[in-house]
């Protein structure tokens, strides 16, 4: 079916014999005259060939509209990538550039200044960039836009390091140190993550099922029926294999960037993994920097 769909040539003959049999068998009707030999065959005809290439037409038309939808979402996608990979770009050449003037900074001087280039200001500029492509694809800006490091010189410790949300609030845990160590102790879902070294991209949706893993007692739940809609953590592995970041997108309220967990997910890995990746970058550009410094400094 779908090669003589392909086919025009096929389909637009195939819709002239259909019309030209209706006008055949009108036309043997003459002038409708009940009392002609054949009449009720004549009609039956009529009507069966009318509804044969009425099927036809409906059917072309349904084909032509999936089609026509298809192209649009590819388009759509093709603008989400467009809009993804300028924001990636964008975010690289920036950090690029600061860590380039850094290193010409201490070559010439022997000191970095940090108004030039620090970890946490490249992670909170991260954090700004996901945001304006999240609310450019949902048109909403009720958007949370976070990422959770990893200590790396206190086991078992993270802390919310960088953010950005509509109103650009802090959150009530940004630079709180938080052990996860302690099973029984973990109050917050991205310590849960941490501590069960999530390896793969976490998909939360629907305000019931954000607010069963979120929060810990009916009285919280109560406190925040709808608050969350959405919900995608990324963790940011790094070579050795050891969790070292996570990336947290909430949607809130009425923000939606899909319409179903599926969805969700699959927009997750195609179009945020990226961004956490940058984040495992920047981590690593921060390490090599400092090894650099120290060393040159001995």
């Amino acid at each position: 079916m779908k090669k003589f769909y392909d086919n025009p040539r096929l389909r637009a003959g195939l819709s002239a014999i259909l019309t030209a049999l209706v006008s055949i068998s009108l036309a043997v009707l003459g002038n409708w005259d009940s009392k002609q030999e054949g009449f009720w065959v004549k009609v039956s005809v009529f009507v069966v060939l009318s509804i044969v290439n009425l099927s036809y037409v409906i059917f072309c038309a349904a084909q032509d509209s999936k089609e026509h939808a298809l192209i649009a979402e590819l388009k759509r996608e093709n603008d989400v990538f467009k809009k993804a990979m300028s924001g990636i770009i964008s975010i690289s050449q920036e950090n690029s550039s600061k860590i380039n003037e850094c290193l010409h900074q201490y070559l010439t001087d022997g000191k970095i200044d940090p108004k030039v280039w620090n970890y946490k200001k490249a992670c909170y500029l991260l954090c700004a960039t996901i945001y304006e492509f999240v609310i450019k694809l949902t048109k909403n800006e009720k958007v949370e836009i976070s990422y959770v490091k990893l200590n790396e010189n206190i086991p078992d410790e993270i802390q919310l390091y960088a953010y950005r949300n509509q109103n650009n609030q802090p959150p009530k845990l940004l630079n709180i140190p938080r052990d996860f160590s302690d099973k029984n102790a973990i109050s917050y879902y991205d310590m849960e993550l941490f501590q069960n070294h999530c390896s793969e991209t976490d998909v939360l949706y629907g305000s019931d099922e954000i607010n069963n893993r979120f929060f810990r007692t009916r009285e919280e739940r109560e406190r925040n029926p709808k608050k969350y809609k959405e919900y995608v953590a990324i963790p940011v592995f790094c070579d050795n294999k050891k969790m070292v970041g996570l990336l947290q997108i909430a949607c809130l309220e009425d923000c939606s960037l899909a319409e179903d967990k599926a969805i969700l997910k699959e927009i997750a890995n195609k179009f945020f993994v990226p961004y956490a990746n940058l984040f495992l970058l920047l981590h690593k550009m921060n390490k090599a920097l400092h090894l650099g410094i120290d060393k040159g400094g001995d």
